[in-house]
């Protein structure tokens, strides 16, 4: 099959800078293709040669099995759209105005698609009996883009034509593009920068920088040549050991890698167990620093210690409630390989949460017993002994605490969940509606003077009753997420 562009050791000089540097592809017909690049790599330069407006200092072009510059050999059959695409501005009454740079791009090009250029400039609320020089730089952005689409030539060459297009007007350019080039297949040809927002449009990408292609591939061959991961420091640094990393950027404990080669299965499941290692082992890095200072801090007393009231455990329970968020924010239950279902997604991230709250609450006893056999690390500590939550035997010790970690893992998982599926607004829902709960619920004792009934209610319970009561908070939690899981696509 003839190529409908084809550019042989394309080589441009302007005195002493070199625009492009022996730049040679094959376009075929039928395809959009993307010519991908910095601003100032050329490809404006190289788009011109294509359609005969620039002459190389060296190569060749051809376009449409002929030269580009053959008299009469393109007219009518490339269009090609520039970024500072210019109209004529005098020698109409009333100035040169929308509708007639469409009646006059109507005389050059055969296939003209009057019906789809009105189509498009209402799509683009593009004013028909407006001057041209009167319009907004993203009007005349629009302006070019209906005569790109309706001219309906072999070759359509977009140089960046969306300048001046805010986001929602690009989606429109881009879906108006993809339904024309369906109904109308035909080479098209876009340069552009803003490489995330188009990769979805594109057949094959020329990737120019500094004049010199550095690729020329199908776009599906190039998807997944390289994968960006992003999360805590630890966990980035762990999965990119041994592998080529092309870019890395770090911002405080957050960091972010862009590794060469694709990702597979094994890969997901390696870097989301290294990313919640880092999530899990975060409270205990925090507890032990705490630890330390108290510890420090009660042998500077020479073993009065014991009266120092040491609470930093408790940000055991409120870290995993940040891990809970997160299981459900960055999909960590999918290293246990359970599946992509809702309710594998949803099995999956209770399972974590009581298997780290099990893990946590068996250490905290653990922690527990040492400080009492050793009469508080020699020192009179009672750092892991918090009120009754850790009192009693060390079984209940261990429920107790297995019980209350799992409810504050449900708890963040549930304002994942919210997040998910209702984001900011479900989030502030879900928050002013405990607020307002929370409120009642005082407002309610307070005028029942029932605030000592409650005090000794809560005082009065064993470790087991207080066990009890945080399994009921929980079930309710787990059903309540399972119930808002089911709606979440995952």
């Amino acid at each position: 099959m003839t190529p409908s562009i084809s550019v042989a050791g394309i080589t441009r000089r302007y005195r002493d800078q070199l625009a492009l540097d022996q730049v040679s592809f094959d376009i075929e017909p039928g395809s959009i293709t993307g010519l991908l690049g910095r601003n100032g790599a050329g490809k404006t330069t190289l788009l011109r040669i294509i359609a005969g407006q620039e002459f190389p200092t060296r190569g060749s072009v051809s376009v449409l099995d002929g030269s580009p510059v053959a008299p009469d050999h393109l007219l009518g059959r490339v269009v090609f759209i520039r970024e500072d695409q210019r109209y004529p501005e005098y020698g109409v009454p009333g100035g040169f105005q929308v509708w007639h740079a469409f009646k006059a791009a109507s005389w050059f090009y055969p296939g003209w698609d009057a019906e789809l250029a009105e189509d498009l400039a209402d799509a683009f609320t593009l004013p028909l009996r407006r001057s041209v020089r009167r319009l907004s730089r993203g009007m005349r952005s629009a302006l070019g883009i209906v005569i790109g689409l309706a001219a309906q030539a072999e070759v359509t060459l977009f140089d960046e034509p969306y300048a001046g297009l805010d986001p929602v007007a690009r989606q429109i350019f881009y879906d108006c593009l993809l339904a024309d080039y369906a109904a109308h297949p035909r080479t098209m040809m876009l340069s552009t920068h803003l490489i995330d927002e188009a990769a979805g449009l594109f057949e094959r990408v020329v990737v120019i920088d500094r004049g010199q292609i550095m690729l020329d591939a199908a776009a599906d061959d190039v998807r997944g040549a390289a994968i960006s991961v992003s999360g805590p420091a630890i966990g980035v640094e762990e999965f990119t050991t041994g592998r080529t990393v092309w870019n890395r950027r770090r911002i405080g404990g957050q960091q972010s890698a862009v590794v060469a080669g694709p990702l597979d299965d094994n890969d997901r499941v390696r870097f989301q167990m290294a990313d919640g290692l880092a999530y899990t082992a975060l409270p205990w890095g925090v507890l032990g620093i705490n630890f330390l200072i108290w510890y420090i801090i009660a042998g500077s007393f020479g073993g009065g210690g014991a009266q120092i009231p040491a609470y930093s455990v408790c940000a055991i329970y409120l870290v995993n409630y940040f891990v809970g968020m997160f299981t459900i924010f960055r999909s960590l239950p999918f290293a246990f390989a359970l599946g992509v279902s809702r309710r594998s997604y949803y099995s999956g991230t209770v399972l974590l949460g009581a298997g780290l709250a099990a893990i946590y609450g068996l250490l905290l006893t653990l922690l527990k017993v040492l400080e009492e056999v050793s009469d508080g690390w020699g020192v009179g500590l009672h750092f892991f002994r918090v009120g009754y939550i850790l009192a009693g035997p060390w079984y209940l010790t261990w429920l107790t605490s297995f019980v209350g970690l799992t409810l504050m893992f449900m708890y963040g998982m549930s304002f994942g969940v919210v997040w998910r599926r209702w984001r900011l607004a479900g989030i502030l829902a879900f928050s002013c509606t405990q607020v307002a709960a929370l409120l009642i619920w005082v407002i309610t004792i307070s005028s029942s003077h029932a605030w000592t009934g409650v005090g000794y209610f809560f005082t009065s319970l064993s470790a087991a009753g207080f066990t009890g009561l945080l399994a009921g908070a929980t079930a309710l939690l787990v059903a309540g997420g399972y119930g808002a899981m089911r709606r979440v696509t995952v």
